[in-house]
């Protein structure tokens, strides 16, 4: 494929890491079009069964999955201009986690 990206490691449930993001890919592209949110966290363990997760492993999971994915939208609506598309995704572990 002779595509075009840009590769961006970052923490986005860290307001300033979203704008840098969008700042990047403005900077890049020119505008975003399409907000794909994929990211998501989880106790790496494998121990965060209903009976052992602590609130660390709640508070990291709903800053990534719920914050972050809030503040990619809220720098999309800024951005996105007369045109845009938001797509959030999840895997099989938000329908039932192991254990």
């Amino acid at each position: 494929m002779n595509a075009d990206y840009l590769v961006l490691e970052s923490d986005i449930s860290n307001e300033e890491a979203v704008k840098d993001i969008y700042s990047a890919a403005i900077e890049k592209f020119g505008r975003v079009d399409i907000l794909l949110n994929n990211a998501a966290t989880d106790d790496e363990t494998g121990r965060d069964t209903i009976e052992t997760i602590t609130q660390n492993v709640i508070d990291d999971t709903f800053a990534v999955n719920v914050r972050g994915s809030i503040l990619m939208i809220r720098e999309f609506v800024k951005h996105h201009g007369d045109y845009g598309r938001i797509i959030n995704i999840s895997t099989d572990a938000a329908q039932i986690f192991a254990g």
